[in-house]
């Protein structure tokens, strides 16, 4: 008689679009996201498929950027102070364009 010997399933193979998917599901911001999809146009083309995106937004949900008060007067109110370069971009993006261009 022969013996008959268990094997176990072989591991599920994925392809490189969901190698790439789950590698980018696990960056901490969606900053690092961003980056990522201007590195190449492969990783652009995973990162702005429909199925990652909704991956993505399930795991990471978008950040709470401020919130308004009262009923009448409506004042923004920050979640967070602004970045410490905040200022000098402000002061750049209000500067003279004649002066920077010689």
């Amino acid at each position: 008689m022969a013996q008959s010997t268990l094997q176990a399933p072989a591991p599920e193979q994925l392809t490189l679009d969901e190698l790439l998917e789950e590698i980018f599901l696990r960056l901490p911001t969606a900053a690092d996201l961003a980056r990522a999809a201007m590195a190449c146009v492969s990783f652009r083309r995973v990162i702005a498929g429909h199925r990652f995106l909704r991956r993505f937004r399930v795991l990471q949900p978008p950040p709470l950027l401020g919130m308004l008060e009262g009923i009448i007067n409506l004042p923004f109110r920050p979640a967070l102070p602004p970045h410490p370069s905040a200022a000098a971009a402000r002061a750049f993006a209000d500067a003279d364009p004649d002066l920077l261009c010689d």
